[in-house]
């Protein structure tokens, strides 16, 4: 045997071992690149902005904003005279549209007769500007509330308003709406005015 074909034969074997393992990494790699990364396709988590406002890069109405404060109400239907004052807390989901919740309490008074009732609506709106510093705003209130007489009733709460911005953060929202009990059958239309603050 040739001195050529000696160490011909061992170095043939070598680079044919290596083209073999060059193929399974990259059968591997192709692999390992098809196959969903976990930490992409997990949910985000929910963010919280702050410092929102006049003069700072995330405006009123952008996703992320949070607005705290509160809302008094006054309806009149009939012999009935509604006074409601509610907290308030709201979340931009997106830009422009706002998911708020708002526990309340209210005086009725019904020809002379005074009750009390409690309640909690949730409330999907959207926030279209009119200009730098005014939005309109369009809602639905969705919730219950409570009261000696009738009980537990389900309420529906359109609602129209406007969104002024009050110096860096404030926002004055006065509003028209309708309360529409389905349980006693009761509408009220009203003015509502409210006050928050961006975080």
């Amino acid at each position: 045997m040739t001195s050529a074909w000696r160490f011909g034969l061992p170095i043939a074997l070598v680079l044919g071992a290596s083209q073999v393992a060059l193929a399974q990494t990259s059968e591997s790699a192709a692999q390992e690149s098809a196959s969903p990364d976990i930490a992409q396709v997990a949910p985000s988590s929910v963010s919280v902005a702050t410092e929102a406002g006049a003069g700072s890069e995330l405006g009123y109405a952008n996703k992320s904003v949070v607005e705290l404060g509160g809302t008094l109400a006054f309806t009149h239907a009939s012999k009935t005279n509604t006074f409601r004052i509610a907290p308030f807390i709201g979340y931009f989901v997106a830009d422009r549209i706002e998911l708020s919740l708002l526990p309340e309490f209210a005086i009725i008074d019904v020809a002379g007769n005074t009750d009390v009732t409690f309640g909690v609506l949730a409330e999907p709106s959207y926030h279209m500007p009119l200009s730098t510093h005014v939005f309109g705003f369009v809602g639905l209130g969705i919730g219950m509330r409570y009261a000696k007489d009738p009980g537990v009733d389900f309420v529906l709460r359109p609602k129209l308003g406007m969104d002024v911005m009050v110096g860096r953060s404030g926002i004055f929202k006065p509003a028209l709406f309708i309360d529409i009990g389905t349980h006693d059958g009761v509408t009220q239309g009203g003015l509502e005015a409210g006050f928050t603050v961006m975080l």
